[in-house]
């Protein structure tokens, strides 16, 4: 039996042309720095006496499906299908000096785009390909020393066997100095404003994901189906004036907030570089706590919520520019 370590172990991602049928081959393998692919089973335990006091006298399935979760550096390029598959809506222009532009938006339908989810496992000596992944919940993740990262959790079908060829290609991460976040009382507003001073950053998607089985069918779900969309994040700063942050909080204020992340030390064409960018255009800050160490610099951790906007029609949206002309 072969043994080996995790780094061993390759996953990547296709967008479905048919829902629930799986693609050929992963239009991207991820350098991924956590990963779980785990196959799941429900199960009815028979649990009728029988004489003896043992508590049960065998189990069946009743439900088959795949649960994971990859953790990666977003990078410029393969991190298009994660948010294709988490928002749901796209519409792509370019080119323009060599870059295509690429806006996401929330598809306001429990049903969002596929994707096949494939892992190569040399260790265990099998591949396999998940058809009819979904994205449940992300979360992006901004620290100093560290490159940007999110966690992608998803949800598929059981494993079929493959024999797979991985091939990860080249991509552009992006790192602290390259992240801003800006913050004011509209979108057109905090596009403008000078970044905040701020040392860590979060932000979490979760679509609240139910599976769609029903009885004269297999133990696999049908379909995964979103029920609700919740945008939720956090920031911390150093403790500096009731302006930043407190008096919106105490007052309930809402406001606006941009996460712009642009690499540019990558050139696209002449003058463009690898970016994504989040917009939030009415989010409130929910609570507010402040350490008073002695010996340490105060600092304020600011959690908040995203709402759905009227005036722009949207509680998210995102961008991404590369050089990828289509998902």
């Amino acid at each position: 039996m072969a043994k080996g370590i995790g780094r061993l172990v390759q996953v990547g991602l296709a967008k479905e042309t048919n829902r629930g049928t799986a693609a050929s081959n992963a239009s991207y393998w991820i350098s991924h720095s956590e990963l779980a692919v785990d196959e799941k089973r429900d199960f009815i335990q028979d649990n009728t006496a029988r004489g003896f006091i043992a508590d049960t006298a065998g189990a069946e399935i009743s439900k088959a499906y795949v649960e994971g979760n990859i953790k990666a550096p977003v990078a410029d390029k393969h991190f298009g299908l994660v948010l294709l598959s988490t928002f749901g809506q796209l519409s792509t222009s370019g080119p323009s000096d060599s870059a295509y532009t690429h806006n996401f938006n929330v598809l306001n339908s429990g049903t969002h785009p596929s994707l096949t989810v494939f892992f190569s496992d040399p260790v265990g000596g099998q591949d396999y390909k998940f058809a009819l992944g979904v994205i449940s919940s992300l979360e992006l993740t901004a620290e100093l020393g560290k490159y940007f990262e999110y966690n992608a959790n998803f949800l598929a079908k059981p494993g079929v066997a493959a024999t797979l060829n991985p091939a990860t290609a080249s991509e552009t991460f992006f790192r602290p100095k390259d992240i801003c976040i800006k913050i004011a009382d509209t979108i057109a507003n905090a596009q403008n404003a000078t970044p905040r001073k701020v040392e860590s950053f979060s932000l979490s998607i979760s679509k609240n994901i139910e599976e769609d089985q029903a009885f004269c069918e297999n133990a696999e779900p049908k379909d995964f189906i979103a029920k609700s969309f919740t945008v939720e994040g956090e920031l911390t700063a150093v403790w500096e004036n009731e302006t930043d942050y407190m008096n919106d909080y105490k007052a309930g204020n809402s406001r606006a907030i941009v996460l712009s992340v642009e690499n540019i030390d990558v050139v696209i064409g002449i003058a463009t570089h690898p970016k994504f960018e989040v917009e939030l255009p009415k989010v409130t800050f929910t609570e507010l706590t402040r350490n008073f160490g002695v010996d340490e610099v105060i600092k304020q951790t600011v959690s908040f919520k995203a709402h759905f906007d009227l005036a722009t029609g949207k509680q998210i949206s995102a961008k991404l520019i590369n050089t990828i002309s289509s998902y």
